[in-house]
């Protein structure tokens, strides 16, 4: 959650994060990967978390979530490197 924390609020940095969420309760637990954070101030929409509550997210989520959420995302941000 470093990473995420680092880059909140830079509209320079597109952080992304694939997860098991849990409402908070799994590890390392609190909000910081809701789905809901999203970036702050200019940073806002530049933090994307796809969270899942409970086990049992596939390929078939997971593919779901880089298709329609995640690759739109980067495509759009259009960075210069990614790592």
């Amino acid at each position: 959650n470093g990473t995420q924390k680092m880059f909140y609020s830079d509209p320079n940095v597109l952080f992304f994060s694939v997860h098991r969420f849990d409402r908070g309760s799994f590890y390392p637990g609190g909000q910081d990967g809701s789905p809901l954070c999203v970036g702050a101030g200019r940073g806002y929409g530049a933090n994307i978390n796809v969270g899942w509550n409970g086990g049992g997210a596939g390929n078939a989520e997971y593919l779901a979530a880089w298709h329609r959420v995640l690759l739109p995302a980067a495509r759009q941000f259009d960075p210069d490197l990614v790592l």
